[in-house]
């Protein structure tokens, strides 16, 4: 199974600016996902998903609780195994960041 990266945001990185501390301690969790999940994710829009679909997002949401999704990776690829292949067979995916709570 794919891996998933968790890593910490550094808003003061590029800025310089003074960024309150609770936006500095924010992590993310970044997951190798169907692409076709990325209407729902994003914009919670299921329209034009089979039920059979949306039946495995839901169920994939409901163990991994990831958080709110902020980010998908400009491209897609094919994968054989990816984080969510309990419930969805080899598809292309994409990348997607999820702001995870402490």
């Amino acid at each position: 199974m794919a891996a998933h990266s968790r890593q910490q945001i550094n808003p003061n990185s590029r800025t310089g600016r003074d960024i309150p501390a609770k936006v500095e301690k924010m992590k993310t969790e970044t997951y190798e996902l169907p692409s076709f999940w990325a209407s729902p994710l994003i914009n919670g829009d299921y329209s034009g998903m089979e039920d059979t679909d949306i039946e495995a997002l839901e169920k994939w949401l409901e163990k991994e609780k990831p958080g709110y999704c902020v980010s998908l990776s400009d491209e897609s690829f094919f994968a054989w195994r990816h984080d969510a292949s309990a419930y969805v067979l080899a598809c292309d995916c994409s990348e997607f960041t999820f702001i995870i709570g402490d």
